[in-house]
This record gives structure tokens, sequence and C-alpha cells, in this order.
């Protein structure tokens, strides 16, 4: 492919008809895309066998410029101005990998090309002295095309997922999509109560503050409902392995991986669990493995040896059937007369008040209220279907009451809510009448 490339390029020199050089320079352009995709195969395969080594050699640096800029000025043949800028004093020669360092450019100036569609593209090379010896080359790009437009830049937005995400399977064509939403999290409480939010805390300044813009679950499936439906939904924020956020969302996603109580403070290990997100076959389960699999590591390093981690996995397919076969228990045994003692069952919220729930682990809770066995053990076959993984750490910290518990033989990695006759519940209840699991899990017709 590096012989095609180059003998192109030679033959590109030569005089000859328009006709012929606009079919070389298809071939030249072809040869380029083949060959970025079989380095980063290669690159690829080289990182998952752990064998990809940075190689540093002398090079040139104005010859490593020059060839990235004439690799980028037959990418973009014409349609963009072109400005280079480099100083005066940039060093005749460098120690580094320069195949790595010119992948990085050429990636770089190559997106800005491609997305760029009428003005120009600046690219800018400049050192910083470290000392004698050492030296840091900054490399960086700027170009004209449109980029996020400061009104949708407000991540807590549905209209800015919605049109980001629109964008996105637009312009990279894929046969599958998986989203990752990190912020603070709140289930299914309702974004605009205060002190409440769904998913998403933004306050439009790029700095730290727990107030600002915030998602309702409902709106977030609103925004995603036109999209391909996704083959996983990676909630990294606190409480959303909820049953009625993945009722909410079981049309728009394949599978749901997310805890039920807070997540650990260093979030999900990104290092582990980008590979099975990008694995075919696709198994999301092996998401939420490897994320368990960074908290139950003894030999954890850093801010991760104090913390734990509670995950599941939830097949949304199964979500209907879940919500027919509860609708039928909780109709026969949930009344609003009964009572149910709530106290000895999971839960994952140590410090519920009329904001906040307890988040009652879902099957702990109908292993309390049923008590025909015949009933339970049908219901638990349909719910063990639609979560088909739940895994955690023998304990997590909260900010809220710090060290909390598992007990293993209760936890199912998935939260429910449980109305209640007390004050504390009232705006609670109010809430949950407004969420489709509280019409289809049967909790309407059972006077709640």
């Amino acid at each position: 492919m590096n012989a095609i490339v180059g003998m192109t390029e030679v033959a590109l020199r030569e005089e000859m008809t328009p006709g012929m050089r606009k079919c070389l320079k298809t071939v030249q352009s072809s040869a380029f895309g083949l060959l970025t995709l079989i380095n980063d195969i290669l690159d690829y395969s080289k990182i998952e066998a752990g064998k990809l080594e940075i190689v540093p050699e002398k090079f040139y640096t104005l010859s490593l410029v020059n060839d990235m800029y004439e690799i980028i000025k037959a990418r973009n043949n014409g349609k963009l101005a072109l400005h280079l800028h480099m100083p005066d004093n940039l060093p005749t020669a460098l120690y580094g990998d320069i195949v790595r360092i010119k992948q990085v450019m050429i990636n770089f100036c190559t997106n800005a090309v491609k997305y760029t569609d009428t003005g120009s593209v600046d690219i800018f090379l400049e050192t910083e002295r470290i000392d004698d010896n050492h030296c840091k080359m900054i490399f960086s790009v700027k170009d004209t095309g449109i980029g996020i437009r400061k009104a949708e830049q407000d991540s807590g937005d549905p209209e800015t997922l919605h049109n980001i995400m629109e964008w996105t399977t637009k312009n990279f064509p894929s046969q599958s999509y998986g989203l990752v939403l990190w912020s603070h999290g709140d289930a299914w409480l309702p974004a605009q109560a205060p002190l409440q939010r769904s998913i998403g805390i933004d306050n439009n300044q790029n700095t730290y503050k727990d107030t600002g813009s915030k998602m309702d679950i409902a709106d977030v499936a609103d925004a995603l409902a036109t999209l391909p439906k996704l083959e996983f939904i990676l909630f990294d924020a606190c409480f959303m392995q909820a049953v009625e956020v993945a009722y909410e969302l079981r049309h728009v996603t394949k599978t749901i991986v997310a805890s039920p109580a807070e997540i650990p403070g260093p979030g999900a290990p990104y290092h582990r669990i980008v590979k099975p997100m990008l694995a075919s076959p696709f198994d999301a389960t092996q998401i939420a493995e490897e994320y368990y699999q960074e908290y139950i590591d003894e030999n954890r390093e850093g801010e991760a040896k104090y913390h734990g981690a509670l995950i599941s996995t939830i097949d949304c397919a199964h979500l209907d059937e879940l919500a027919t076969a509860t609708a039928a228990i909780v109709t026969k045994y949930a009344s609003m007369e009964s009572t149910t003692a709530l106290g000895n069952i999971q839960h994952y919220c140590h410090a519920p008040n009329k904001t906040r729930p307890s988040y009652y682990d879902m099957n702990d809770y109908m292993r309390h209220l049923i008590t025909n066995d015949t009933d339970y053990t049908h219901w638990k076959s349909i719910f063990d279907k639609a979560v088909v993984y739940a895994k955690a750490t023998p304990w997590w910290y909260s900010i809220y009451s710090g060290r909390e518990y598992v007990d293993h033989m209760a936890y199912s990695g998935i939260s429910c809510y449980v109305p209640q006759h007390t004050k504390t519940n009232v705006s609670l209840n109010t809430h949950f009448q407004t969420t489709a699991w509280y019409r289809a899990a049967g909790w309407e017709q059972a006077g709640w």
C-alpha cells in the first residue's frame, strides 16, 4: 500500500490529461484511506496484545512537517486555504517515535479538512524547552468548521443530546452505537424539582457546580427516539439502574449498564471497559464484568482502593414482560390497604428524605411482598430474563452515610420505588405517578 501511495505521488508530478489526473487523484485518496484503516487495525491489534511500542529515533523536523503537509494538501484538493505556522527557532532534529507523531498529526489535520466545508485550516507547530536535552513539541489545528455552537454546549438539554447524536450517526455511519451518560443522577426523579436530577448537571460555564441544566429520563428517551436503537447505554452516574429508568428507555436501547447505588468516586474504569464496548460480537455483560473486576481487585491502586461498586446489566427486550408480571403481583399483594415491612429490605440510599427515596432492591422487595412460592417463582423467572448480570463488591461508599455493606443474598442489581403512607413520601408518590412504570406495573390499578 505504501508503494501504491508513493508511486501515485510520483506519477502525479508528470504531465497528463485532466481526466487521467483525476483518476490518479482518486487512486491516491483511496490508497490513503485504506492505509489509514490498515494502520488503525494493526495498532488496535497491538494494543489488544499489549505489544504497541514507542520506538524513538532521530528525525528531521522539517522533513516530518513536509511529509504531513503534503499528505494533507492532497486530501484537501484545493477545497480550503491551508496555513502552516512554525517558529524560526524550530529544532532541526529531534528524537521520538516519528511514525506515531506523524499519525497523530495527520489524523488531526484530516478531521479538520474533512469536516470544514469552506474557509481555512491553520496548522500550528511550536516547541517548549524543558531542559538542555528535552523539549515539548506542541501541535494544534484550528479550522473554520461549524464546531459546536454555544447554544448546543448545554449537555443537560435534551435538544442538545438529540442534535449531537443525530450529527454523530449521520457523519459516522456504523452498524451499531452505544452511549455513555456521565454526570450526576437521581434515577427517575423529576429534573425540575429542587435538589433532584434525573440525569445531568450543566451550569453552562464548564465549571463544577451542583446546579444547572438537568434532563428527565422521559426527555432522554424522546431525544433518542428517532435515532438508531443503541446497543447499550452506560450510566456513569449514581442510582440510575432503577426499573423506572430502564422501562422508560426500553425502546431506544437494547441494554443498560448502571448501578442501583452511588457509583464509586473514580467512576467507570474506561481503561478496561472500552474494549468490550467495541467488541464484536457485542455483549453488554462484559462491560459490567470489567467494571466489577476493577473494584473487586484487591491490588487496585489509587483512589479506587477506597471504593466498592455495584453494577448490573438489563436486557430491555424483556421489560414489557416484566411489567406485566409485576402488575399481576402488585394488584394482588400491594393494594393501598396492604402493608409490607420495609426495614429489612436491601436499599441503596441510606439517607432518604422527601426529595430522594430509599431505592429498594427490586427482587428483595418482591421476595418480601409475595407470600405464595409459586407466584414468586414465576415472577422471578421473568425478572431473571431482564436482569442478566448483577455483581457487587462487599461494600460501597456513600457520600451520605459512609461505607455501606451489601447483603449479597438480597442484592439483585436493580432498584424500584415502593409507595408508602408517610408524610415523607407524599411528593415522591406524586412524582412516581408520572412514570410509565407506575401504570405498566399495576400501581395505578392497585390504587396508589
